[in-house]
């Protein structure tokens, strides 16, 4: 005969502490889901620092984590001799920039486009490209590990679709999201192209004003 009044047996503890821990995922899910306003539900993310940064910019600078530090910063992964998302993407966020820059705040964002393709974008490349859009763009490269360390902050990914080690005439598959960096140096946002530049613009004020509301974390 069972004895209720002893210790519970060791399968109904673990029944129990199953349950408590699916409702506990649950109950984080929910809180999460209802965090943000309507408003930047699925556009907004938890806030997570970019930590240690360690690019080359287009002019053979040093970009490290500074950089971000005081403005709001859009990131673009992508490579020149991509065929079709990059310049379609690059040619949106040149459609969002002059959006965003008639606001009162539009001095406060940047707009930073990191080559996936260390290989074979050289920095002038780079340079000469980016700015074929918007002069005002930034871009960076750098050390593969490097590029790669700064993707998996977002994310992101790339891979290049080479048919030999030797081919130089290969495709690279990479993220097409633009993920947004706050000024205190958090990645806290992500958009897929393509875009209404209206409705974007008033969702990166909207997610800036949340933001500053939080003091600084979303």
């Amino acid at each position: 005969m069972p004895n209720y009044l002893g210790k519970p047996p060791i399968k109904f503890l673990v029944i129990v502490a199953i349950v408590v821990a699916i409702g506990t995922i649950l109950g984080m899910r929910e809180l999460h889901a209802h965090r943000f306003p309507v408003a930047l539900r699925g556009f907004a993310v938890d806030p997570k620092p970019i930590g240690q940064v360690q690019l080359v910019d287009k002019t053979g600078q040093s970009l490290v984590d500074s950089y971000f530090k005081g403005k709001w910063t859009l990131v673009f992964f992508g490579y020149t001799n991509c065929p079709d998302v990059c310049p379609s993407t690059l040619m949106q966020m040149q459609q969002l920039y002059k959006s965003i820059k008639k606001q009162p705040d539009g001095r406060q964002y940047q707009f930073l486009f990191i080559t996936v393709d260390p290989q074979r974008d050289t920095l002038p490349h780079l340079k000469q490209y980016v700015e074929y859009f918007n002069k005002d763009f930034d871009a960076a490269g750098g050390g593969i590990s490097n590029i790669r360390h700064f993707e998996k902050v977002f994310g992101a990914f790339h891979h290049y679709a080479k048919k030999s080690p030797d081919d130089k005439h290969y495709a690279v598959a990479h993220s097409a999201e633009i993920y947004i960096v706050s000024p205190d140096k958090h990645y806290v946002g992500k958009f897929l192209p393509p875009f209404n530049v209206n409705k974007l613009t008033l969702k990166l004020s909207k997610l800036n004003a949340f933001v500053q509301k939080q003091g600084g974390n979303a």
